[in-house]
């Protein structure tokens, strides 16, 4: 195992040099870590970087002290001026997603996203809180005096929100932030700041209640019929939308994958690649048993949405390697 990790290391590490090698950025960042936790599960960030910068972790714009005892840090220097820095929490909170960089200086940075337990989310719909709607415009009112003598600033997730001509969708005025035309990834969480004059966020005068602007869930539909291949492993991920990132759970001829599995180890739930729990349901060495239907439900705060398949399993392809089975059949005739 430990062989395992250490030639794992190495790779990240020469992939490292031979991008910096090949770009000839001195600032060159590579994270690797899941994007999505569930909460109360830990979670890791591993950047590699030049020693050109800074290494220093932040998030959101905002540094994270070493001292601070709900993160651990370390930090390993490498030959040809590489570092590698890992940021590990041991417990994952709604507060700890984010946008995280190990260089301040640089472009790059690492999105942690968290999938909130079903009491957060009881909290959370007694917060202040507005549903997207597509496609209509979305209006968030600041809690601020009406008559505030500095400026209203918002920030979306930490990010600070500008008008521009490249962004014509985005208005404010007064106390009021519209953005026309809203889509999915409007939604977040959105917070408004006095700000006095030399300081911004987080050194502004006073801070504004933070609203999240939610989304329904919403599931990628499954075709009606699915045909696994006989004596293989099959999986199927079940592709989800939503804000707060909505709960997946699966379901087997209606009972949940937690009861089914008691009577048959073979079904199973992992991880996608991006790490959103339990999004994927897993069969090993399918059977013609499995012909059963399959059921994925997403849900967060503003309601469920779902998707329904009926297993169909087929005998073994004759389509192998992308190319299809001939079969020449040879016929002799004898005349009188």
């Amino acid at each position: 195992m430990q062989k395992r990790v250490v030639f794992k290391v190495n790779l990240f590490f020469f992939l490292f040099v031979w991008n910096l090698r090949k770009c000839n950025c001195f600032s060159e960042v590579i994270f690797e870590g899941r994007k999505y936790v569930a909460e109360g599960y830990p979670f890791s960030i591993t950047c590699l970087k030049s020693s050109y910068g800074v290494p220093k972790w932040t998030r959101n714009g905002l540094t994270i002290d070493p001292l601070d005892p709900e993160y651990v840090m370390t930090q390993e220097s490498f030959p040809n001026d590489g570092i590698r820095m890992e940021l590990r929490v041991e417990k994952a909170l709604w507060k700890h997603r984010g946008h995280y960089k190990c260089d301040p200086l640089s472009k790059k940075s690492h999105e942690i996203e968290i999938v909130p337990s079903r009491e957060s989310e009881q909290e959370l719909s007694h917060q202040a809180r507005v549903q997207l709607r597509p496609n209509r415009t979305l209006k968030l009112v600041c809690d601020q005096e009406e008559n505030a003598v500095f400026p209203i600033n918002w920030y979306k997730d930490g990010s600070r929100i500008l008008e521009s001509p490249e962004t014509p969708r985005i208005r404010m005025e007064g106390r009021v932030l519209s953005i026309s035309k809203a889509t999915e990834s409007d939604s977040g969480e959105y917070m408004c700041v006095i700000e006095m004059a030399g300081l911004s966020y987080p050194f502004a005068d006073h801070l504004g209640s933070r609203i999240k602007v939610t989304y329904p869930s919403r599931v990628k539909k499954f075709p009606t019929q699915i045909r696994p291949i006989l004596h293989r492993n099959w999986s199927v991920e079940c592709e989800v939308q939503g804000f707060p990132v909505p709960r997946v759970s699966w379901f087997i001829d209606g009972l949940p994958i937690e009861e089914f599995r008691l009577n048959d180890s073979r079904y199973d739930v992992i991880d996608n690649p991006e790490g959103l729990p339990n999004s994927v349901l897993f069969i090993n060495e399918v059977q013609y048993e499995d012909n059963r239907e399959i059921t994925c439900i997403a849900d967060n705060v503003d309601g469920p949405d779902q998707t329904i398949a009926q297993l169909a399993v087929r005998s073994k392809s004759l389509f192998e390697g992308g190319k299809e089975k001939c079969f020449s059949i040879s016929v002799t005739c004898k005349s009188d």
